[in-house]
Formats: C-alpha cells, structure tokens, sequence
C-alpha cells in the first residue's frame, strides 16, 4: 500500500486515480478494469473519505507525490 499524508491507499485504488488521470470517466475506468461502475464508485468514496477531498482534489495530491503522471 501507498501512504499519502498518513492515509493509505490500495492498489486498486491507486490504479483507480491513475486511470481518472488520464480523463478516462467512472464507466470507461469500470470498462478498463472488467469491475462493475458501482465498485469504481465505491473505490473513489472510499478515496474520498480518506482524504476528505473530492475526486479532482485526489488526482492532484497524487500527481504532486509522484504516484501517478
């Protein structure tokens, strides 16, 4: 697991970001990894608690800890 300002994050989820990243949209990330749209939606709430933040927010703070380009 990847800790990012003291939170952790999962694989899953990093690739998640990862994927949102490149502006791919919750179905197309779902479509990419043969996961159901809810689960990518799971995955991106759980994101958003950990770092009380949205979304966009979570993207940036990964970007800037080098975990994702």
């Amino acid at each position: 697991m990847n800790q990012v300002d003291n939170a952790y994050v999962t694989p899953r989820e990093l690739e998640v970001v990862r994927l949102l990243s490149t502006g791919l949209n919750t179905k197309q990330v779902a479509l990419e990894l043969r996961l159901s749209q809810w689960t990518i939606y799971n995955h991106i709430s759980h994101l958003v608690k950990k770092f009380n933040s949205n979304r966009y927010d979570l993207v940036y703070r990964m970007s800037l800890r080098g975990l994702i380009k």
